[in-house]
């Protein structure tokens, strides 16, 4: 049964946000306004405490029609540690474009781990598509602390098995699909300069370094040299970028204006002006780059120094240590390198007024352990066609990991990081990190400075000290902790006049698991909710406004579409990475003789050829055969489930528009006029880039658009069933620019350069729509698959052509932290490749190296 809504829902602290953001009344000296604001700050990195998801996958790259694997662990932020606030987790798969095609909803363990996995059986088209993954109350942080991981997805081989040819559609995405991520905001000239003073700005008379970062128009490093030059050409200093197109400079800026001078790849001098330097101020020098100490210099202008200030030290979302501190000449802090948490660090110095004066990133070398390890070796000594591979593992005692074998021949994909890389550093900063695990690597001076240059180079903080110290607030609806399944929205009243408050709702969910019955009723502000049990799969549901005569005078929206928004990707995700070396060492090389099978398929009968006389009886299985989606899917460039987008709209409590005007909404490929759609014999000027479209309903020609190359008089009407007026009517939409699509459904030698658009309907009536009663659906836990694979110690040999030979989502050790892996090979993989990692209770990651 459902549960009774509980009117104190896990909402999270925010309101704690504008109660704690009001000063007292009364005036506060210096100190005790510094103190107020580490007050803050240590009490936030409780209330505001954030989460971080890793997904660990089976496998680097894809083929259409494969499955992809997956584990994930959901830790708090601060410490690593297993979550314990949201058990709730969201893994969506995006297209290039960013429309998210696929989605699935996990329950989170008491471990914070779960496992699940994403069909990849009706994707259209190869492309570079990402995998997102967060628990709703992450998203009160937006886009770029969710977890992003970004694959080539191949087309399906010729022929089952061939993963020789990894072919991925060479047109631009965004020629063939609607962009609907964020905006970009890189320049698009052939040079593109970012400077990123320390600290924050540049002070007049304050001498600082200056980090950059250059870039081409297409957001590539550039590794180029040039100079810097005062206002009269003298040149200060000479500078060259690195690899990741990054480097950095001292300057003393004064009233002088001051210019970067770098060459083009062809040869070009292109000039870049410093940003203005401000007459007030301090800088900060932060050194960490040799020693056993980090050492930070703060210098201030006149009305800066002998002022009490106060500085504090957050690492990960949570306050180190706070102090408060007197800028005079020489001043100086210095941290003893092993004192310091490892990872990103958040230097911030700040005024009274809550003011930020200076801050900065920096990074303290995560030092390997011998506990750190999953080590593996392989018990059998030589690979071999199906035959059968035991692997012995020595990791810490009780840890439970994730494990996938890969034929190393068939990988997509150079490795991105691991689960350290990512939770100690890939999360805490924004957009993509080439290679994170080199970082890793080494505490040498050469890895110091490049990390150093990335921590500059970001401008972007996870942790937003004005937030953290309640001086604003996230300036959006917020999203509340699920530690359960829960099920919110708003009602909507049609008359101004009603009231939404204190209205009672019942609601039913039904399904081939039973049926789920519960009452509530709404808030003071028309907001309502009920928690839920474990509910597993799709659920029919419908809930009733309780107003005796008015309900139809209420509408029920649902509060369940807070995706976050779709970021820009980088061109370095969106191609080919080298493949790593095949990891597993046997004693022997690869025996193509032992335990060689014939597969079944080669053993394979013809049976005697057997006429049949009797005549074919067509009935409503062939007109359903006839209006299979198939036909449109198999086109398909964009599809999308016109069902959905009516739940979508109706979930915003907005009513159910003309299906012509929401296809102008949702794609703006297309422009025209709305209404003539449904009229046959009526022109209509929608076109689609520009593009005459040729409209098929249910697998028949309906009509041609914009175009007079279509004698409506002369077709046959009684036979085309109507076309859908309002999106609740439609069922499915697909739109293909492959000008042969339509050829079997209508031809005209003048008809050219067009576009097709599939439009299928309901067999049955269209859905009821009752106003005070919302008829959709819940959508509880996805239950994850089992891995499959054939016993070949027992079964005879098939065609088996698993390019993941083994995937184990929940692996664990004994007291003495040993475990056993089995499993068998397939018939053609010579070299494999393995991947471990998990997460121990205490926060420690653990990963094969």
């Amino acid at each position: 049964m459902i549960h009774k809504l509980l009117l104190l829902i896990p909402i999270f602290v925010f309101t704690y946000i504008h109660s704690h953001a009001q000063d007292e009344a009364k005036e506060l000296t210096t100190t005790d306004s510094l103190l107020t604001y580490m007050g803050r700050l240590m009490l936030s990195g409780k209330d505001l405490m954030q989460e971080k998801v890793y997904l660990h996958f089976d496998n680097t790259g894809y083929f259409l029609g494969e499955k992809i694997w997956f584990k994930a662990y959901v830790t708090r932020a601060y410490d690593c540690k297993p979550t314990d606030i949201s058990r709730v987790l969201y893994v969506e798969l995006v297209n290039p474009g960013g429309d998210v095609i696929k989605k699935r909803k996990l329950k989170i363990d008491d471990h914070g781990q779960t496992h699940g996995d994403i069909t990849l059986d009706s994707i259209y088209g190869s492309g570079f598509y990402e995998v997102r993954a967060y628990t709703r109350y992450m998203t009160n942080w937006g886009n770029s602390g969710i977890f992003s991981r970004v694959f080539p997805i191949f087309r399906k081989p010729d022929s089952p098995g061939n993963y020789n040819r990894k072919i991925i559609d060479s047109r631009n995405y965004r020629h063939r699909l609607p962009d609907y991520r964020e905006t970009s905001t890189q320049p698009t000239e052939k040079l593109n300069v970012s400077f990123y003073p320390e600290g924050g700005k540049l002070v007049k008379g304050l001498k600082s370094k200056v980090a950059f970062l250059v870039t081409d128009e297409n957001g590539k490093y550039i590794r180029t040299e040039g100079k810097v030059t005062d206002k009269d050409g003298n040149t200060l200093c000479h500078i060259q970028t690195d690899n990741e197109g990054r480097g950095a400079f001292d300057i003393l800026p004064d009233e002088s204006t001051f210019q970067l001078h770098l060459t083009e790849p062809n040869g070009h001098e292109q000039t870049f002006p410093l940003p203005q330097a401000e007459k007030e101020g301090c800088v900060m020098s932060l050194n960490g780059m040799a020693g056993d100490e980090v050492t930070v210099d703060l210098h201030g202008t006149e009305s800066i120094k002998n002022r009490l200030l106060g500085y504090s030290l957050i690492h990960y979302g949570k306050l180190f240590t706070c102090d408060t501190l007197t800028i005079r000449e020489g001043f100086q802090m210095k941290f003893h390198r092993d004192s310091l948490p490892e990872g990103v660090n958040q230097l911030t110095v700040f005024d009274s007024q809550g003011q930020i004066l200076s801050e900065r990133l920096f990074f303290i070398y995560p030092h390997p352990y011998e506990t750190d390890s999953i080590r593996i070796t392989t018990e059998t000594p030589s690979l071999s066609p199906y035959g059968l591979i035991k692997l012995r593992v020595q990791t810490q005692p009780h840890a439970s990991f994730s494990f996938s074998a890969m034929d190393a021949a068939t990988m997509g994909n150079g490795n991105q990081g691991h689960i350290k890389s990512y939770l100690l550093l890939s999360s805490e900063v924004k957009g993509y990190i080439r290679h994170p695990e080199y970082y890793f690597e080494s505490d040498d001076s050469i890895h110091r400075k490049a990390a150093d240059l990335l921590m500059m180079t970001q401008g972007w903080r996870r942790y937003d000290w004005k937030l953290m110290t309640y001086q604003k607030d996230f300036g959006k609806e917020i999203q509340p902790i699920e530690d359960k399944l829960y099920l919110f929205g708003r009602i909507k009243a049609l008359g101004k006049s009603l009231p939404t408050n204190h209205i009672p709702l019942k609601a039913v969910l039904y399904g081939n698991n039973g049926i789920q019955y519960g009452e509530t009723q709404t808030d003071s502000t028309g907001f309502y909710g009920f928690d839920l049990p474990d509910l597993y799969g799709e659920w029919n549901m419908h809930i009733t406004a309780e107003v005796e005569k008015k309900k139809r005078k209420y509408f029920i929206g649902i509060d369940r579409r807070f995706s976050p928004d779709k970021r820009q990707l980088s061109p370095y995700e969106c191609e080919a990475l080298p493949l790593p070396a095949p990891n597993l060492r046997f004693q022997a090389t690869y025996d193509s003789t032992i335990h060689v099978h014939v597969p079944i398929t080669e053993k394979l009968h013809a049976l005697p050829t057997v006429k049949v006389k009797a005549r074919r009886h067509y009935s409503e299985g062939a007109k359903a055969a006839w209006q299979s989606e198939k036909r449109g899917m198999y086109w398909a460039d964009i599809y999308y489930d016109c069902d959905k987008e009516t739940d979508d709209i109706l979930d915003k409590g907005k009513d159910i528009p003309g299906f012509d005007e929401w296809l102008l909404e949702r794609n703006p490929f297309i422009e025209g006029t709305p209404g003539w759609l449904a009229s046959p014999g009526d022109q209509s000027d929608l076109r689609y880039k520009n593009r005459n479209i040729v409209w098929i309903l249910n697998n028949m020609f309906y009509k041609t658009t914009n175009d007079d190359t279509t004698n409506t008089d002369t077709l046959n009407r009684s036979t085309i069933e109507p076309f859908p007026y309002f999106l609740n009517e439609a069922k499915s939409v697909y739109i293909t620019e492959n000008e042969e699509a339509s050829r079997s459904f209508y031809f005209h030698s003048d008809l050219r350069n067009h576009v097709t658009i599939f439009v299928y309907t309901h067999n049955t009536p269209k859905r009821k729509m009752e106003k005070g009663t919302r008829y959709t659906y819940f959508q509880g836990y996805n239950k994850p698959s089992t891995f499959e694979m054939n016993n070949y110690g027992e079964l005879p040999a098939t065609e088996d052509f698993r390019r993941t030979l083994y995937w184990a989502p929940n692996v664990k050790t004994d007291d003495n932290g040993t475990a056993t892996i089995e499993f068998y090979n397939n018939f053609y993989c010579k070299d494999i490749y393995i991947s471990a990692e998990g997460l121990t209770p205490n926060g420690k990651c653990i990963f094969a190296k």
